[in-house]
């Protein structure tokens, strides 16, 4: 199976949200709001665009083969960046345990990321998560950081209902650091 989005709601051409101003890396439609803080995004504001889910989650050999052009939404960058650690987390400690080739593809990408000096410290926490107890079965045990886990779980979901309802949810998780960019 090659080619094209592996579901409808993942390709430009039937999506309503991905028309020629959406595509344009260089402005920002009038009226837009970011979907994490539900201020405006003017022109003059450092913006970026958030894949929904983001694009990390299936891995660079799955996005090769399947080339699905995956749905987003504007954010402040600094909206955005608040999450990147919590994302990068989130990503690296579940695709270890996913046994498919998304988890896979995922794996191979973090390996690479690793052998060319990136994400040392994030793969050395995600191991020091693993305990020295065993389950029942013999199996290592995680300590997954739940906290973060659900964060990204609360992004996903308020992007989701956002893009279908056009309406923001608050991040009511303490901690979350304000957008600096409004």
């Amino acid at each position: 199976m090659t080619g094209g989005p592996i579901h409808p709601r993942l390709s430009r051409s039937s999506d309503p949200w991905m028309g020629r101003e959406q595509k344009s890396r260089r402005r920002v439609p009038s009226g837009t709001l970011c979907y994490l803080c539900g201020k405006p995004i003017r022109q003059h504001d450092s913006w970026n665009r958030d894949h929904l889910p983001p694009a990390a989650f299936f891995g660079s050999a799955l996005k090769r083969v399947f080339a699905f052009n995956l749905p987003w939404l504007y954010t402040h960058q600094s909206c955005n960046s608040a999450y990147r650690g919590d994302e990068e987390y989130t990503i690296a400690a579940l695709a270890g345990h996913a046994q498919s080739a998304t988890g896979n593809a995922v794996m191979d990408d973090l390996r690479s990321a690793f052998r060319q000096g990136h994400k040392h410290g994030l793969l050395r926490m995600i191991v020091s998560a693993f305990g020295k107890l065993t389950g029942p079965r013999g199996e290592a045990t995680f300590a997954l950081n739940r906290t973060r886990v659900e964060r990204i779980a609360w992004k996903l979901a308020r992007g989701i209902y956002y893009r279908e309802l056009g309406l923001v949810l608050p991040e009511s998780r303490p901690g979350h650091p304000p957008c600096q960019d409004s």
